[in-house]
């Protein structure tokens, strides 16, 4: 039986301001917390399923307040549709989605994959988005500490 170690998958936040809503969000934070998948036995006959949670907080003094949107860019892959962990020069494929059947890819809206938009409808609003991540059987990497840097967009 082989078994292999995961590191934690951490996010880099970023946020950005998108003009032009005539109805806008005033402010808003972001808070996405690691990720970790724990041990990989690749002879499992199920993926590895974990859920973590990216918290948003806005705040707009008029009702509704507008919208903001969250994407989460490609990590070391540089494709939010084929996300991989490296340890060293080995890997491990994994992503992350915004269904919990994990049939949607949360990524930045390309090539099939979707972004996450919510309305402000309170002063101040607290969301909390769960982030389900799924790393796929049978995979062949040596045993190691893997692990992903993602950058969290937050657009309002």
């Amino acid at each position: 039986m082989t078994r292999r170690a995961l590191a934690r998958l951490s996010g880099l936040l970023v946020l950005a301001l998108v003009p032009g809503h005539a109805i806008a969000v005033d402010s808003c934070r972001i808070q996405a917390r690691v990720l970790a998948f724990g041990e990989y036995i690749a002879s499992d006959p199920q993926p590895l399923d974990t859920v973590g949670t990216i918290r948003v907080q806005c705040r707009s003094n008029q009702t509704p307040g507008g919208a903001y949107t969250v994407e989460i860019d490609g990590g070391n892959s540089g494709d939010p549709g084929a996300r991989e962990m490296l340890s060293g020069s080995s890997r491990l494929a994994y992503n992350l989605y915004v269904d919990a059947a994990r049939l949607r890819i949360w990524g930045d809206g390309t090539g099939g994959t979707e972004t996450v938009s919510r309305l402000v409808t309170r002063h101040p609003q607290r969301d909390f988005l769960p982030v389900y991540g799924r790393m796929p059987v049978r995979q062949n990497s040596p045993p190691g500490a893997y692990s992903d840097s993602l950058v969290v967009t937050l657009s309002f």
